[in-house]
């Protein structure tokens, strides 16, 4: 029999979607993370995860030591298995510590590109799962990473350890800083997911702050956090003078639009039955989520209705499908 290329491997992996035999699919799996193709490992560890084979967590982990070893570009195959293993809930500490550490650059425009975040933000959620007493430790490094996607995925991660201890490291974070907004933004929501009591008054400081960008941050954190308590900071937010900014009075909308709340909705649709002409843009833009309540698309078409303005129609009809 020919040997297969690597498509035909492939479109034999993809087979095993519809095969209701477990023995089967194990072995076809086991002789693919062993294959010296990065595309059929990561394949092979793809279904692994879809399919939580969780009797393959020592062939996926031998894989990915083999795969230290081997020629990965872009980590393709490291990165699949590593995520494979957080979804079939792998307890492995030192495995997950050895990848939170782990660097892969590769050349390219510009220099060098590490390939390895992917690896290193798996590695951080695998770890804060398991019972290793320093996890938060070690996540707090990960937070100060020169990469900011691997920041990005620590924060994330970090949401889910203990309480205290994440709500010590998020706010550590939050004073010192970060030059990647979006870093910000997740300590911000992952605090108010942690300990939302004392977040809540924390995060709102950053309301008054003279930075945009981090009034932002807030906001849009508050509003997606829909704690009760987020949509009264808000609405008395949207009282202020600065209100009147327009970027900041769209950071405002687009924060309690995220809120999702029936009085938050009341309250939007209240503000845009006297709203200026570039304030009922905006409302029409970001509530067209709710296009698929009928309620509030016969609400909104009513206002458009009133106002007059031929391009709020138009609009209109852009963003709700009239």
């Amino acid at each position: 029999m020919p040997k297969q290329n690597t498509e035909e491997q492939l479109a034999a992996l993809n087979q095993l979607y519809a095969l209701d035999d477990e023995p089967a699919i194990t072995q076809a799996i086991t002789q693919a993370l062993r294959s010296k193709s990065s595309r059929i490992i990561a394949k092979a560890a793809k279904i692994c995860e879809e399919k939580l084979l969780y009797q393959l967590e020592d062939e996926l982990i031998a894989s990915y030591q083999r795969q230290l070893k081997q020629k990965d570009a872009n980590c393709l195959a490291k990165s699949a298995i590593m995520r494979a293993l957080v979804a079939q809930d792998c307890h492995h500490v030192d495995f997950y510590l050895a990848g939170l550490r782990y660097v892969q650059n590769e050349p390219g425009w510009g220099g060098p590109s590490d390939s390895a975040v992917d690896i290193r933000c798996s590695s951080a959620m695998g770890l804060v799962s398991t019972t290793y007493p320093r996890a938060m430790v070690e996540l707090l490094s990960l937070l100060h990473d020169p990469e900011p996607n691997a920041r990005i995925g620590a924060a994330r991660a970090i949401k889910y350890g203990l309480r205290y201890e994440a709500t010590l490291v998020f706010k550590q974070k939050l004073l010192s800083g970060d030059e990647e907004p979006e870093v910000l933004g997740e300590c911000m929501s992952g605090l108010l997911t942690v300990d939302p009591d004392y977040a809540l008054p924390f995060v709102a400081t950053y309301l008054n702050s003279s930075d945009d960008i981090l009034f932002e941050l807030a906001a849009l954190a508050l509003g997606d956090s829909r704690l009760d308590e987020a949509l009264v900071v808000l609405q008395a937010a949207w009282g202020h003078t600065f209100a009147i900014h327009a970027e900041r009075r769209r950071a405002l909308f687009k924060a309690l639009t995220l809120h999702r709340s029936e009085a938050a909705l009341a309250w939007l649709f209240e503000k845009l039955e006297h709203a200026d002409a570039g304030l009922l843009e905006t409302g029409i833009e970001l509530l067209a989520v709710f296009k698929h309540r009928l309620a509030l698309k016969d609400r909104m078409g009513e206002i458009v209705a009133g106002s007059g303005n031929r391009r709020h129609h138009a609009l209109y009809r852009e963003y709700w499908g009239d």
